[in-house]
């Protein structure tokens, strides 16, 4: 089993892990509903990321064919912006629209990661 592939998937896992961390963070500090809403829903994405990890790495554990795998659009972290260099980072609430400039700037560097890892 090839080394640097299993060390990308425990990169990944771990990004995925501060995603959710994250989107939990950023869902508890949003007063507006729909806000707190979507950051649930974020949160519960990088759960299904995390799982799409564990399945790919237990087939290349029990040595089958890697396969590609189809991550539905919309549902896609070294990648999450450091929560020291927000502006909002000493606040106790956080306003959407920043916190939606985080989400996005994530999936971002999410998506290059993978597509980077996978050329």
């Amino acid at each position: 089993m090839p080394t640097e592939l299993m060390k990308a998937l425990k990169t990944a896992y771990e990004a995925e892990k501060e995603g959710l961390r994250a989107y939990l963070k950023y869902a508890k500090q949003t007063k507006v509903g729909t806000g707190k809403n979507m950051f649930i829903q974020l949160a519960l994405d990088e759960i299904d990321h995390m799982e799409l990890i564990e399945k790919f790495t237990e087939k290349i554990m029990a040595g089958q064919p890697i396969e590609q795998i189809n991550v539905p659009k919309g549902r896609l972290s070294k990648f999450m912006p450091s929560i020291k260099d927000l502006k909002f980072a000493e606040k106790s609430e956080l306003a959407d629209e920043d916190a939606l400039k985080v989400a996005l700037t994530h999936e971002e560097k999410a998506m290059n990661f993978y597509i980077n890892e996978a050329s």
